[in-house]
């Protein structure tokens, strides 16, 4: 058992360095000639349990490359992949793609939560998974232009298939996270979902005034997803048929020379049935990769798991204010060893939340926002430490009764993500 733990632990600590110096530096683990590359492609949940593979590029020439990846979940015994080809154009200062994949893939509704190696990280550690997940297999075809690296959007089709997936995973390293089966802490179970073949046209859209992803200055980014499968459900006999849309604004404002302010709001929206019979006994369950949960980090953050459930409508507000270095004050305390340390990385944030999910009768516009008042909505509000450069603790205190959460009540994250 203690040779388990300490595998676990060491795992841990390699996935958490790798996948973090991925992240921040587009690392590759092979690079030749401008010609190849290779990058890690590793994670841990609770549909997959742990899984490793590599992604990969290959150029033809500066405009025209193969992609793919591929990996094995380990303790689901199954493989998961995607290949695709891209060819750019060049005209003045845009750039045109196009592009064709085909994939199998485990994905899920849940990624507008927090990114996938945070998440990785505390399912691993605490048995705390905040994604469903379902395996999709298909193809698309995708055109896309790129104005100036500002403005980018993306018009693409495709074929795929839903299938359901299960809980694999059981090992962590705590198990303070999850739901209690039978006296033991377990993963918190993954939902079936309609299974069946889905046509679809889809617009991708990204409006970034920020002169790179990574620098935090004075600007808007807008992006969004409007996904349709009305069009063609009766051409291709399809399973499906919806319309589903989302759109996430951020506000990034610094405040007193080196204090920073976030604003996001987050809509999303879907037109469709929102059940299926999933056995024989005709039993309706929400079909789960169409419909929204909130509740927890990414969302209401003073409020249990996935509190509020299986809405086809959302809207969120968060806001989070950073001190960046400004909450300790610098004295010659910060040239004690040890202490020096405390002083020069404890920084303080302040948040707030505030938003639901909510179901509107399918047959209304999937624009359509009735079925919702100021007394639905819940908030919380809280405050975070960073303890490291790299480790955050965060404490939320819901403000609103909600439906298993009382007001008094509160709820502690830690956090593996860079200082602020």
């Amino acid at each position: 058992m203690k040779n388990y733990l300490s595998s676990l632990i060491l795992l841990a600590i390699l996935f958490f360095s790798s996948q973090l110096y991925s992240q921040q530096s587009r690392f590759y683990i092979y690079e030749k000639n401008d010609k190849v590359n290779v990058a890690p492609w590793l994670r841990y949940n609770k549909g997959e349990g742990l899984f490793t593979g590599a992604s990969s590029q290959y150029f033809f020439n500066e405009n025209f490359f193969a992609d793919g990846k591929a990996g094995y979940a380990v303790a689901g015994k199954f493989p998961r992949y995607m290949i695709g080809i891209q060819k750019n154009f060049q005209y003045e200062n845009n750039e045109f793609i196009l592009r064709a994949a085909y994939y199998d893939l485990t994905e899920t509704n849940d990624q507008y939560v927090l990114p996938d190696w945070q998440n990785s990280m505390t399912a691993l550690l605490f048995k705390l998974d905040y994604f469903n997940f379902y395996r999709t297999r298909g193809t698309t075809l995708t055109f896309g232009q790129n104005w100036n690296g500002t403005y980018k959007i993306d018009i693409s089709a495709g074929m795929r298939n839903f299938y359901s997936m299960r809980n694999k995973a059981e090992a962590s390293v705590f198990s303070s996270g999850g739901d209690k089966i039978d006296g033991k802490r377990a993963f918190a179970l993954n939902p079936p979902v309609a299974q069946g073949r889905d046509y679809f046209i889809a617009l991708d859209y990204d409006i970034d005034f920020r002169p790179s992803p990574t620098s935090f200055v004075n600007a808007w980014h807008l992006r969004g997803r409007y996904e349709n499968s009305i069009l063609l459900h009766d051409i291709a006999k399809s399973d499906f048929s919806y319309q589903r849309m989302y759109l996430e604004f951020n506000r990034y404002q610094r405040l007193f020379t080196k204090q920073k302010s976030l604003f996001t709001l987050k809509l999303a929206s879907y037109q469709g049935k929102t059940q299926f019979t999933a056995d024989t006994a005709g039993t309706p369950l929400p079909q789960d990769q169409f419909l929204y949960d909130i509740g927890g980090y990414g969302s209401l953050r003073g409020y249990s798991y996935r509190e509020f459930q299986n809405g086809n409508r959302l809207a969120i507000f968060s806001w989070d204010y950073f001190f960046n270095g400004t909450f300790l004050p610098k004295s010659f305390l910060t040239k004690i060893w040890g202490l020096g340390q405390i002083f020069k990385n404890t920084d303080l944030m302040l948040f707030a939340d505030a938003g639901y999910v909510w179901k509107v009768d399918h047959t209304k516009p999937v624009v359509s926002v009735g079925g919702i008042g100021v007394k639905d909505i819940r908030a919380d509000a809280g405050f975070g430490l960073a303890l490291t450069e790299w480790i955050r603790c965060e404490a939320a205190f819901p403000l609103r009764k909600g439906v298993k959460t009382e007001r008094g009540d509160y709820v502690i994250y830690l956090r593996f993500t860079p200082k602020f």
